[in-house]
């Protein structure tokens, strides 16, 4: 069987670049929409079979080097070139030598880099956020429903937020961001879905799950939190809008930033979710904070927000 590369859309400021992919055994996704073969799909993305150890050869503004995948197939190039002001959109490309089949692999990806306009970077988290996918759900029965049993392009979104988030994008072509807990291997899913409902383009950022490898790319607990800093410490001419839901831990992810960050973070926004317990203790967390920290209950609060402070 063949290997492919599977290269996951980078980012960049100035000179430095950014971004992750993965080696893995050759797969078919089914373009076929109904549930069996929606149940196949997700068994083929769960069930990825990574080619670990194997050096490739990426090439980036004319120059190539090289880098080896950890234990899980995963690769993270984090690396400095030529520095070129006027990339926006710059291709990368990959080279493997399959052994097995004595073929040379190849694949491009692309970095994005920010519009030199843009004022605000813009932090998505993705589940409940743009997502509906009932992250409270008991056992979260209905999140393993939704993504096994359902096509991306027939998920829910999140009533008006593309309306919301294109916006936002478009008062100064601010950069988004998408960081999830979802393991990446849903990110073609995911990417689909951010597509299909017309969010604007961007750089989505996931994890890996299951046991965690001795030589893992990122920490798994605090990889959200983790990519927000390294995003922040890499544009400092940017302000940050983060923008999360009230199912699980992202409140307290974007306060414990806005405590270190306090300068560069604009705005947090966090869609109300649960029952009453649980939204008070989101409502707790926002008290003395009222001038940065906003519990919408849905988008029509969040556009009202987002002209009265400036970010359109």
């Amino acid at each position: 069987m063949e290997i492919e590369i599977q290269p996951y859309i980078g980012y960049g400021y100035k000179n430095r670049i950014y971004c992750y992919g993965r080696v893995l055994k050759k797969r078919t996704i089914y373009k076929k929409n109904n549930y069996f073969f929606n149940l196949i799909n997700s068994y083929k993305r769960i069930e990825s079979d990574e080619i670990p150890n194997c050096e490739i050869t990426y090439t980036f503004n004319g120059i190539s080097k090289k880098t080896i995948t950890n234990s899980e197939g995963f690769y993270l190039i984090d690396d400095s070139f030529s520095e070129n002001n006027n990339l926006l959109n710059e291709i990368i490309t990959f080279s493997v030598n399959d052994v097995k089949s004595g073929k040379i692999i190849s694949a491009s990806g692309l970095i994005l880099f920010p519009d030199n306009n843009a004022k605000y970077a813009i932090i998505s988290d993705i589940d409940d956020t743009i997502l509906h996918t009932n992250v409270l759900s008991f056992l979260k029965i209905k999140v393993l429903l939704n993504s096994f049993l359902i096509s991306a392009n027939k998920r829910k979104t999140i009533k008006d937020t593309p309306n919301w988030y294109q916006q936002l994008y478009a008062k100064h072509n601010n950069s988004f961001f998408y960081i999830s807990h979802s393991p990446w291997n849903l990110y073609d899913y995911l990417l689909q879905f951010i597509q299909t409902h017309k969010y604007p383009k961007g750089i989505v950022l996931l994890r890996d799950f299951g046991k965690k490898a001795k030589d893992a790319l990122q920490n798994y607990s605090t990889h959200k939190k983790d990519e927000t800093e390294k995003l922040i410490n890499l544009y400092p001419h940017l302000q940050f809008v983060l923008i999360g839901d009230g199912g699980e831990k992202d409140a307290d992810i974007y306060l414990e930033l806005y405590n270190k960050f306090p300068n560069r973070i604009k705005a947090i926004f966090i869609h109300r979710l649960g029952n009453l317990k649980h939204q008070a203790r989101i409502e707790e967390l926002l008290k003395g904070k009222e001038t940065y920290f906003y519990f919408i209950k849905d988008v029509n609060e969040a556009l009202i927000i987002s002209k009265q402070i400036g970010i359109l």
